[in-house]
């Protein structure tokens, strides 16, 4: 029997089948667009040559070895080059016109191998390096392995099939060149940001290879348009791009398959930068700047959409929570949309929204990909909507840190500002002895955050952050609503902070105007439910004198709960002293001459040792108390957070030194004959230092709380940097 000839009919249905999208659609597409006038710069391909990328000087010497032995190669040739050709030829045998091993030169692999080690910090074999002819032999060697019926492969099979092929590719393997892979890097980092710089485009850094891969979010009206034209939404949106008008035109291949249901489309990298002789139109629709060949292109399009999508914030437009979001996405330059009309307590209970959050807390994000709540996921989320954004800091211990002081600032922060403020306003069972344990733990936080931002400007480095973004939205509860400048003036840099961050332009568009209150709110009764009206027989009508209307003020007051006994401190358990604190806190601050025969006589004539004991307490770690600015702000810290003592405590704390590092020692007086339990358990510095009990009774400790009382200089042989009081 004749065989058949070979024809369309008769070839392997996968080779039909076969797409290149490299020479596909698009490219053919620009074929025509160069033919007609227009100028295209092809990068479809790896072809830097293409684009002006200047030849390497050492490869002809290679190739040529008998020009080394000419009298007048230096004459012609730099000395790196001619060292380097020598170098590369001495690892040949034969030159670079005979085969080398299969997985390449052997001293070619040990450069490879010495690299990798400098780079990763692992040991690298350069028997186990197979060199290939670029990286699509490389994929299609492990392709051509793996891809089975079982879909599984080992590496021991991939080497097997590396090892069957003559060799890479001679001249190859030595075309390297420091200089040359810079200049890529350069132009990577350009490509890689103009494409971040864009809405809804995202695009990690390229490594190792001449491409990138953004990913561009389409729109669903643009999803629609490719569907009714019959193409994929990638090639279709990559063949508006082509056919725009504009000064610059950019066009982008996609190898990745596409789904209809898909938002999110894998490109390939720039294809084009075209210019039009005669541009007809000047009307764009900008998405971003893009870069080629070191040189910025502003990018316009005439499309009928544009990749923007819109996020949805389900929030009421005073909801702290949501404001988050907003003020994340102005610093990123993302648009969120706030809903219109939202009303608490009615459009979070509709079956639309308890989809999204069955729950029904606000705020919700609604996205192209499904819905997001708990308010500082969202924040996070429109964070990232825009790649390496500063607000996630530039370096991982940058991040670690801004994710600390945003748990900070819901744990600590946000939750004690609620169990303060909301009990007053009736949400939850006021009790005061609740109250005062939530303001002591409240002060206890703003301390330590004073004290940070007593040296940084910002939470984390030296500008906005995403923390900074929720711990200025927690603040702002407190701040408003019930911190006023009383309260808030133990706290200066927190004060500072705070009105620097909603002073800034990004927050101030977010939350308007905010002003500080005047006083605390007062308390508000609990709303009980209605009792069913029981139906009484109809009475005549009888006239009754009316009574006064009582005052607005008066009404407020009847309405709210009456006060609850507050629980007593044990110390006020204790039997009564002789000594009164207060005077002695008075005779302190008023004596201003002869301190010792006023003061410190006075002290000991009122000094209780039953009812009262004096503490030493030195700093354990003054080694590290080398900035005197810091060693300060560290006292003022720990004298702040002992606000909680007042009533029962005066103490006195001496820096002492003339330079670093600088000693922190103290004395205090406390109420009782021990450090007070809720000091120990309220106060984390209270362990930062050792503590001992004075014994009155022996003189040279007695003249040493005399000495500390009066800031006598010199202190034990030394200079006073400072000394604070606690009173």
């Amino acid at each position: 029997m004749t065989p058949k000839p070979l024809d369309y009919e008769s070839l392997n249905e996968n080779v039909k089948k076969v797409a290149y999208a490299v020479r596909g659609e698009l490219n053919l597409r620009a074929s025509e667009l160069q033919k007609e006038g227009t100028k295209i710069i092809f990068t479809n391909v790896g072809n830097p040559h293409a684009l002006g990328q200047k030849p390497l000087t050492f490869p002809p010497l290679c190739q040529a070895p008998f020009l080394l032995d000419d009298p007048n190669v230096e004459l012609l040739f730099p000395a790196d080059a001619i060292a380097r050709a020598r170098h590369y030829l001495s690892v040949t045998s034969g030159g670079l016109g005979a085969y080398s091993d299969s997985r390449g030169l052997p001293g070619i692999r040990k450069e490879v191998a010495d690299f990798m080690e400098r780079r990763d910090g692992y040991p690298s074999d350069p028997e186990l390096i197979f060199l290939t002819d670029g990286a699509s032999k490389g994929v299609m060697q492990i392709l051509n392995t793996i891809i089975r019926d079982e879909k599984d492969g080992t590496v021991d099979e991939i080497c097997k099939v590396a090892s069957i092929s003559l060799s890479p590719n001679v001249p190859g393997q030595i075309f390297d060149s420091e200089a040359v892979l810079e200049s890529l890097r350069r132009r990577a980092h350009i490509m890689t940001d103009g494409f971040n710089s864009c809405r809804n485009v995202v695009c990690n850094f390229t490594e190792g290879a001449m491409y990138s891969f953004p990913q561009i979010r389409l729109p669903p009206k643009a999803i629609e348009a490719a569907r009714k034209a019959g193409k994929a939404p990638d090639v279709f949106y990559c063949l508006k791009l082509l056919e725009a008008t504009g000064i610059a035109k950019l066009l982008m291949f996609s190898i990745a398959s596409s789904s209809w249901k898909q938002l999110a489309f894998p490109l390939f990298q720039a294809l084009v930068l075209a210019r039009k002789k005669d541009p007809k139109s000047r009307r764009r629709h900008p998405i971003g700047s893009m870069a080629l060949d070191g040189k910025w292109a502003q990018v316009g399009f005439e499309l009928g959409f544009g990749p923007e999508l819109e996020e949805i914030l389900h929030a009421g437009n005073t909801n702290k929570n949501g404001f988050k979001a907003l003020i994340a996405a102005e610093y990123s330059g993302v648009k969120v949309e706030l809903v219109k009309n939202f009303e608490m307590g009615v459009s979070n209970k509709t079956p639309e929204f308890l989809k999204m959050n069955p729950i029904g807390k606000v705020p919700v994000l609604e996205t192209p990909d499904g819905p997001i709540f708990e308010s500082n996921a969202i924040a996070r989320y429109v964070t990232r909507l825009k790649a390496d954004n500063p607000l996630y800091g530039s370096s991982l211990i940058e991040y670690a840190r801004i994710e600390q002081w945003i748990d900070f600032a819901s744990i600590e922060i946000d939750v004690n500002i609620g169990r303060w403020l909301y009990p007053r306003l009736g949400f939850i069972p006021f009790a005061a002895v609740a109250e005062e344990s939530a303001i002591s733990a409240l002060k206890r936080r703003l301390g330590a955050l004073s004290t940070h931002l007593a040296t940084n400007t910002y939470l984390v480095g030296h500008s906005v952050t995403l923390a900074d973004i929720i711990m200025t939205c927690n603040l702002y509860v407190g701040f408003v609503r019930i911190m006023t400048k009383s309260f808030t003036s133990e706290f200066p840099h927190v004060e500072r902070y705070f009105w620097t961050m909603v002073n800034q332009p990004n927050f101030s568009k977010i939350l308007g105007e905010v002003k500080q209150p005047d006083s605390v709110p007062p308390v508000q009764s609990q709303k009980k439910p209605a009792q069913p009206k029981e139906s009484k027989p109809k009475e005549a009508k009888k006239e009754s004198k009316k009574e006064p209307a009582k005052p607005k003020v008066q009404e407020a007051v009847e309405e709210e709960e009456a006060p609850k006994p507050k629980l007593k401190n044990p110390l006020d358990l204790l039997p009564p002293s002789k000594m009164i604190l207060d005077e002695w806190k008075r005779l302190y601050s008023n004596t201003k001459t002869n301190f010792r025969e006023v003061a410190i006589k006075g002290f000991w004539d009122m000094y209780d040792p039953e009812g009262y004991s004096l503490w030493f307490c030195e700093y354990k770690y003054n080694d590290e108390n080398t900035v005197s600015f810091v060693t300060l702000n560290k006292v003022s810290g720990f004298l702040q957070r002992l606000d909680l003592a007042r009533k029962y405590a005066f103490g006195k704390m001496l820096v002492i030194g003339s330079e670093p590092p600088y000693k922190v020692k103290g004395l205090w007086l406390f109420r009782g004959q021990e450090i007070p339990q809720f000091v120990l358990d309220e106060c984390y510095d209270m362990e930062l230092y050792e503590w001992t009990k004075v014994d009155v009774t022996d003189e040279a400790q007695k003249e040493r709380v005399n000495a500390m009382i009066e800031d006598q200089e010199p202190f034990e042989g030394e200079a006073l940097l400072d000394a604070k009081c606690f009173k």
